[in-house]
Order: C-alpha cells, then structure tokens, then sequence
C-alpha cells in the first residue's frame, strides 16, 4: 500500500477536510539497477558473437533453365531431357546472415543460349545467391557441379494414330459398338530424334479406361496421347517436349440396344408366312433374323419400327417368289441394320 502525506484543513463551515498533500516516492535500488543492466550487456555481446560465427547451410532450390527463347531463335533448336532437376547450394556466412534469408532466396540455373549442335550437352549449373551490402554469404560447392541436357532442331509431323479401350463394359442389356475416330493422324512437334521414332513405325496412342459400365455412347475430345516407337515401347518424356492438339479429333465408343424385327408376309390382307420359305442375307451372308441398332434413348421413339410388312401382289402369288431389298433409307435416322447396311429376304412359296 503506498504512504501518503496528510494536511488538515477547516472547509466554510468550519469543519475538517483532510487533503492529501502528496505521494511518498519509492527510492530504487542503484545497485540492483546497474547489475542488471551490465547482465543485459554482456549477454547481448554473448549472441551477437555467436550471430558472428561462421556456419554452412544446404539450401535445395529447382533448377532453372534460362536462355531456351535465344536458343531456338539462333538455331530452331529446342532443349530436353534434363537429367536433373533439383540442386543444393552449400553457401558458408555468419548465423546472423544466414537467417537473413529464407530458401526462396536462393536460385541456380542454367544457360542453353551458346549450345551449337545437336545432341547431348553438359552445362555448369550457375548458383544465385542473396547480395547485400555487407553481407558475409559465399558458396562454398554446388551439387551437383553440372548437368546433362539434349538439344535438337523442332520438326512437325504427322504419326499414326490409334485407340485403345481398356476394360470398357457397356451396362447390361446395352451393348457396346465398335469405337470410331475421326481421323487416322495427328500431328505432333518436338525435337526431330524423337518425332522420327515416333514416325518411324510408331503410332500417338488414346487409351480409354472406363471404371463403371457405360449408359449411352461417350464422345472424346481434347483428350491426352502416349507415344510408341517402331517396337512398341513407350516413350517417356516431359509434357513440354511433344505438342499436339486434339481439340479437333473426336472419338466416340458407342452403346447401342438391339432390336430384333418381325417379318410379315400379307397376300390380300392376310398374314401368310405359314405359305412361304423365308431366307435372310445381310451384306451377302446368310442371316437368322433382322436386327437393328440405336442408342437406347433413341431406340424407344415411336418413329422406331418393330418388324417389316412385305405386300405379295397376285404376281409374286403367282411367280411363288420375290425378293426384297432393305437398306438405311428404310430407317429412321441414327437407326442402323446390325452387322450391315443392305438386308435381302428372299421368299420362295412352300410346296402344297
């Protein structure tokens, strides 16, 4: 509790008031105050000297490559197939300095825009380290020392090109059609050597993997490539090294329901396939039935026929024979003759 000093004082009416005067002041100790502020000092020298001593840290950057643009506008070549893509920097500087910087500070490149020929390249890897007035950093090694980088001439070309479904099912009863392409090539650029592997008995490939059965016919477009050279084996390479586009291919893996016909013979009015033989063809090979495809959704429509009515005039009555000829035109549109495109039925009367 603080001490005070009191006076006495009478107010107008002649009563006591007590005033306080003022505050009696706490006298700090002088010796304990200059102690510590000697304690203060000295450890203050104590981390700025341990700040000051020497230390190395590992610092892991990305290597960058730097001079690609003055490469390919000297030479059409372009780089690839670095064999390196991290570096560590060993840079030696006081604690203080050290900490001063955080790893993002730290860069290494290296320049391809004095490569002459083509082929493989090594190139010294060039660290980057922080510079500030009075700032005590040096690199002491950079691992590694060098790297190894390709460089070819840029060529466009166009390469085969083929699909592969994987594990396709279509969900049941649907069934799944052929898969189509719109197009046999696509046209790929990047450094000659690999283009030509690619050329050259190899093929631009679209795998198709589906993880639950299809619904309806699926439409591709804009879709990913892997490539093979002449013996069928995969080409690994950087997503930046071979450039395509196939915005503009589509591929489509079709789901259809099939729908079997009915075949109605009618001599005035009446049904008579009980009076004739009846035999199918479809593409010239003998058939058992006629059957028709679509998509599902498509399938269900009015407009879809469920069977064929053939009119027997007197003449075929009389001849004992006819043949019919089916072809797309007789149906709808997007409604297709499974396993062909021309249905024939030949009707021959049966013996009395």
């Amino acid at each position: 509790m603080k001490q005070h000093d009191f006076i006495k004082d009478s107010d107008a009416n002649g009563g006591e008031n007590i005033i306080i005067a003022h505050a009696k002041k706490r006298k700090l100790d002088i010796i304990v105050w200059i102690v510590c502020l000697a304690l203060a000092f000295v450890l203050w020298i104590y981390f700025v000297n341990m700040n000051d001593d020497d230390a190395t840290a590992e610092i892991k950057v990305t290597l960058d490559v730097v001079g690609k643009d003055a490469l390919s506008d000297a030479t059409g070549q372009m780089v690839y197939g670095l064999d390196t893509k991290e570096v560590t920097i060993v840079v030696k500087g006081t604690n203080r300095d050290l900490k001063k910087y955080g790893s993002a500070d730290y860069k290494a490149s290296i320049d391809v825009s004095k490569i002459s020929g083509s082929g493989k390249h090594i190139l010294d890897v060039i660290p980057d380290i922080p510079e500030d007035t009075g700032l005590k950093l040096s690199v002491e090694s950079v691992q590694p020392q060098n790297v190894i980088i390709y460089s070819d001439v840029v060529v466009t070309e166009s390469v085969d090109f083929e699909v592969v479904g994987t594990g396709i099912q279509a969900q049941d009863p649907y069934k799944l059609g052929n898969i189509t392409k719109s197009t046999d090539k696509v046209q790929i650029t990047g450094p000659k050597i690999i283009v030509d592997s690619i050329r050259n008995g190899g093929k631009a490939q679209f795998r198709i993997s589906e993880s639950a059965p299809l619904l309806a016919s699926k439409e591709y477009m804009g879709f990913s490539l892997d490539f093979c050279d002449r013996n069928g084996e995969y080409i690994i390479y950087d997503e930046s090294i071979i450039t395509y586009t196939t915005s503009d291919v589509k591929v489509t893996v079709p789901v259809y329901l099939e729908k079997s016909l009915s075949l109605s013979l009618i001599s005035d009015g009446v049904i008579v396939n009980d009076q004739y033989n009846v035999s199918i063809e479809i593409d010239g090979k003998p058939s058992e039935a006629i059957s028709i495809v679509g998509e599902p959704t498509r399938m269900s429509r009015p407009d879809v026929p469920s069977g064929f009515k053939i009119q027997l005039t007197e003449e075929d009555v009389d001849s004992g024979s006819k043949v019919v000829t089916f072809t797309k035109e007789d149906l709808p549109s997007d409604i297709y003759f499974d396993d062909g495109s021309t249905v024939v039925v030949i009707i021959t009367k049966k013996n009395s």
